[in-house]
């Protein structure tokens, strides 16, 4: 995972990307790669971390 280590710093870099993404400014195809992998692997975590969340609260509730 990149930098960010918890739920919350991956997804205020998630929204970074996202703001930097709709700017419609142009960015070179080198940038955007690495953006979009490190965007990749922060929404595969976050839906990790809110996968083990679900079935935590899930188990809870049995």
């Amino acid at each position: 995972m990149p930098n960010a280590k918890t739920f919350k710093e991956s997804f205020e870099r998630l929204k970074e990307i996202s703001d930097l993404l709709d700017r419609d400014e142009v960015i070179d195809v080198d940038t955007l790669i690495k953006i979009q992998k490190e965007a990749k692997e922060l929404y595969k975590f976050c839906g990790e971390k809110l996968e083990d969340v679900s079935a935590k609260l899930e188990d809870d509730n049995r």
